[in-house]
């Protein structure tokens, strides 16, 4: 009896834990770890151009940015924890030919040292 109470309870967590937290786990994957795209005409902390010049691009980690790519445009929130990201992993498709990173420096007010 014992048994299968401890059975159907753990049917019953997985359950909830399938159904109510999936989508949440699904999105979890690349994409949220190298940051998330934010809607177009969202406001954004910082805007950068991209042109055959730029080498790189720096940033602050939970900072968003617009990236002008020619006649293309592009949104993105970074992570806080890591160091870098390289533009053609998060770009739309054919905007940039090259690898570009952003480096990121550790938002200060999750990091402040104390």
């Amino acid at each position: 009896m014992k048994g299968t109470a401890i059975r159907t309870a753990a049917a019953l967590v997985h359950l909830f834990a399938t159904t109510a937290c999936g989508p949440a786990a699904a999105a979890v994957g690349t994409g949220t770890l190298l940051g998330e795209a934010i809607p177009d005409g969202a406001p954004v902390d910082k805007v950068v151009r991209v042109d055959a010049k730029t080498r790189w691009v720096n940033a602050v980690g939970n900072e968003s940015v617009k990236f002008l790519l020619g006649d293309r445009e592009f949104s993105w929130r970074f992570p806080d924890k890591r160091l870098s990201v390289n533009l053609k992993e998060i770009a739309p498709a054919g905007s940039i030919d090259r690898d570009l990173y952003i480096y990121l420096r550790p938002d200060p007010l999750y990091n402040s040292g104390g």
